[in-house]
């Protein structure tokens, strides 16, 4: 208990090092088995450190550990990745929706718009149904890419789930016409 504590609140910390350190080096010198949440603490603080290589090194360590994978680590990973990490971890990981939108987040993150889209679509192929929080990275990711069109089609698509846009989903949707607006006033004085 008191080391996944511990993993834990370096987690919170970002010090990826001494998680990994405590993980591999002082809890085996100390005869104590790690378990699922020591792990997912550990790769935690890998994504909060930017350490995207060292949580794949640790999701990929869990089978020699006897431990499975679990949804909250594998998203922990591909919060870690960069895009291309987190579409090279889609043969990895399975169809759970906490991953697939971990994916989807990941793309919005780097303006990676038409990876999110196509992660979005394969979704239903998956057989999992996208929830708001899907949409949502959606319409981010298409907000920093400008495209406010697609960012609305994204939101709008929405409802062929019966999925409801909720506050922050609106949002991401607005901040994309207001960047549209602003530059539109550019252009406008310009012409002045």
């Amino acid at each position: 208990v008191t080391c996944g504590a511990g993993l834990t609140a370096l987690g919170r910390g970002s010090c990826w090092i001494l998680a990994t350190a405590l993980l591999l080096e002082t809890m085996p010198w100390m005869s104590v088995r790690a378990n699922n949440l020591c792990v997912n603490a550990s790769i935690n603080a890998c994504e909060k450190g930017g350490s995207w290589h060292s949580a794949l090194q640790l999701l990929s360590c869990m089978p020699i550990m006897r431990l499975c994978s679990d949804s909250v680590g594998r998203s922990a990973a591909i919060g870690a990745c960069d895009w291309r990490g987190a579409l090279e971890l889609v043969g990895r990981a399975d169809s759970e929706l906490v991953c697939a939108n971990s994916r989807v987040s990941a793309c919005g993150r780097y303006s990676q718009w038409q990876s999110s889209l196509e992660l979005l679509h394969s979704l239903h192929a998956s057989f999992v149904i996208p929830d708001i929080i899907s949409f949502t990275a959606v319409v981010s990711a298409c907000q920093k890419a400008g495209l406010w069109q697609k960012a609305f089609e994204g939101l709008q698509s929405a409802a062929d789930f019966s999925v409801r846009p909720n506050t922050v989903s609106y949002n991401a949707l607005m901040t994309t016409c207001n960047h549209l607006w602003e530059r539109s006033e550019e252009h406008t004085s310009e012409l002045q």
